[in-house]
């Protein structure tokens, strides 16, 4: 499936270059893999329509959702999750967690997982992309 999201990218922006995706955590065994997230949705003026084009391609990728649009579109998060991609919480409000409490942190990401529970089990090793990357 990684090898397909290549051509997502490759749809959207017309090329592919390994080197223009930084930060890079891990690299990929092929050159024709891509890893796609997407952060800060689900909306309803731009996930059916990615939603569509990752199924045409039939290509996989990884969504991490804030909890106050999840709860305001359940039936986004559970078309994310039906068509077989990762879901992990964002945060609640996308608070930058740099600025924050210990315990206001670990309560905002709880409070999306508790959303995101309702539509699959919580993954294990759980991912976390924080917003602002802070």
């Amino acid at each position: 499936m990684a090898a397909r999201s290549a051509h997502v990218v490759r749809r959207l922006t017309g090329r592919v270059s390994r080197g223009d995706w930084l930060p890079v955590i891990r690299g990929m065994s092929d050159d024709d893999s891509v890893g796609l997230t997407f952060d800060d949705g689900p909306t309803p003026e731009t996930t059916p329509a990615l939603l569509a084009l990752l199924r045409e391609a039939r290509a996989g990728a990884t969504f991490f959702l804030t909890g106050v649009r999840a709860a305001a579109a359940p039936d986004l998060v559970g078309a994310i999750v039906a068509d077989g991609h990762a879901a992990y919480a964002h945060g609640w409000e996308h608070l930058r967690y740099d600025e924050q409490p210990r315990p206001r942190m670990l309560a905002d990401l709880l409070r999306a997982e508790a959303v995101l529970q309702r539509f699959r089990p919580t993954p294990r090793p759980y991912l976390v992309r924080l917003p602002y990357a802070a």
